[in-house]
């Protein structure tokens, strides 16, 4: 239990990794950017953000914005 007090006293660390499944870059979270319609996703670059666009977000953005807005599909 100690450890785990003292990770939560130190805070966690501030670091993901960028949701393009293809890409993976691990980096703070401050480095990267969400996506401006669901604010549930983020890149670690806009080419990554454009590739997984294409890939796959563009299929779940609205769903995901509108639960973040309360709003039903």
């Amino acid at each position: 239990m100690k450890v785990l007090d003292t990770w939560e006293l130190a805070g966690r660390p501030s670091f993901k990794a960028c949701d393009n499944l293809k890409c993976g870059k691990i980096n703070k979270k401050d480095k990267f950017r969400s996506c401006s319609a669901c604010h549930s996703t983020s890149y670690c670059s806009e080419k990554c953000q454009r590739v997984d666009w294409l890939d796959a977000h563009r299929d779940v953005c609205n769903s995901f914005r509108n639960a973040r807005l309360g709003l039903s599909d």
